[in-house]
């Protein structure tokens, strides 16, 4: 009897719960079954008629098994007398269900479900566990047709304050406090703007204007957008401006090889650690069939430097992806033959066969020169 609520059970969806009620029931049954449709030929008041007719047949004597396998219209149980096995609480259907689980050893019941009517026979139970039963109401929370028009006008005045105002963009995302998402190279062919799902709409929009336009409003779901195409990258060769950070980086990474290897003096991995206040991480574990190594990391370069230094030799600076790297191979495994170089050339022969017909296939597709509209119309 008592109600709790209403809680918020899942996104815009409150709950008005109350316990019904408590019972001892099974966990589980051992139960088999008759069924029977009603058609054309046999109306459901008749097979009502017909079960209790079997009910009384098996309460004289008469094998539940043998009546199921000549009666029951369930032919993949009929074929076992009609047993269905163990089951939970749950797994049938719901009228089904609680016949078998309010029931006692032995009891016969007859119980209508959309599958027909059935004489039920539950033939054990384990060992009755407190359950309860609970009901609820659920109410959804919308966005009235208010609230949608309020933010669609908010929307379409930010719009106009760019386009009429000339307002900058991110100041009046500033001021307005709102939420700006931004998406690099979005090409034609994308499905959708990141973080807006279903935006396939904004991404032709982008794609068809010009650098410095503002779009109509745009609704996703529950979101109105206004986007402002920044950039649009033309084809061909990229500018230096736009790559310059990049290549300064990379001339950085260079240089600092260049000068660590100058002033490296040391001629043992001890002295430069200690030269270089850095920890010797000792034991790492490199494996040519993976270019990540134990502590370090993901590092191809040093993987294929590793494995072509014999051991006890200090190896030149490796210019990795994270760092600079001084090392010595400690040990190396013996090298391990395998007699099924037979299968190993077929799997090289099948990876070369599709890497081939993926080849083929692009060398061809650049060729044809076919131009693809089809960003147009999906």
């Amino acid at each position: 009897g008592i109600v709790i609520g209403p809680y918020l059970a899942s996104k815009d969806l409150y709950r008005l719960s109350k316990l019904v009620s408590v019972q001892y029931r099974p966990d589980s049954v051992l139960a088999r079954h008759i069924l029977l449709k009603p058609s054309e030929n046999i109306s459901l008041d008749s097979i009502y008629v017909r079960l209790e007719e079997f009910k009384s047949q098996i309460k004289k004597g008469s094998d539940f098994g043998d009546l199921a396998q000549l009666y029951s219209e369930d032919k993949s149980t009929a074929i076992k007398g009609g047993e269905l096995g163990w089951f939970q609480e749950g797994v049938m259907v719901d009228s089904f269900n609680e016949a078998c689980f309010t029931s006692k050893k032995g009891e016969l019941k007859i119980v209508e479900s959309q599958f027909g009517v059935h004489l039920i026979e539950v033939n054990m139970l384990s060992k009755p566990i407190r359950k309860v039963k609970i009901a609820s109401i659920d109410r959804f929370v919308e966005p009235s047709t208010e609230t949608y028009n309020k933010y669609y006008s908010e929307a379409a005045q930010f719009a106009g304050k760019i386009l009429n105002e000339k307002i900058p963009f991110d100041t009046l995302v500033n001021e307005q406090n709102l939420l700006k998402r931004s998406d690099n190279k979005v090409s034609v062919n994308k499905q959708s703007v990141a973080g807006l799902p279903n935006s396939r709409d904004l991404v032709r929009w982008l794609n068809k204007s010009e650098q410095g336009d503002v779009s109509e409003v745009f609704q996703f779901d529950n979101t109105y957008v206004v986007a402002f195409l920044t950039k649009k990258n033309k084809e061909g060769y990229i500018p230096l401006s736009e790559v310059k950070e990049e290549i300064k980086s990379l001339v950085t990474k260079q240089n600092k090889l260049n000068y660590i290897n100058s002033i490296t003096k040391e001629q043992d991995l001890d002295g430069i650690a200690k030269s270089n206040n850095q920890v010797i991480i000792q034991g790492a574990v490199a494996n040519m069939n993976d270019m990540t190594i134990q502590q370090v990391g993901y590092e191809p370069k040093l993987v294929g430097a590793v494995f072509g230094l014999e051991a006890s030799i200090l190896s030149p600076p490796i210019k990795g992806k994270n760092a600079i790297f001084y090392f010595n191979v400690v040990s190396k495994d013996e090298n391990v033959l395998t007699n099924n170089t037979l299968q190993i050339k077929r799997d090289i022969k099948k990876a070369d066969f599709a890497n081939a017909q993926g080849a083929v296939y692009n060398v061809l597709k650049d060729n044809a020169n076919i131009k693809d509209n089809r960003s147009e119309f999906y």
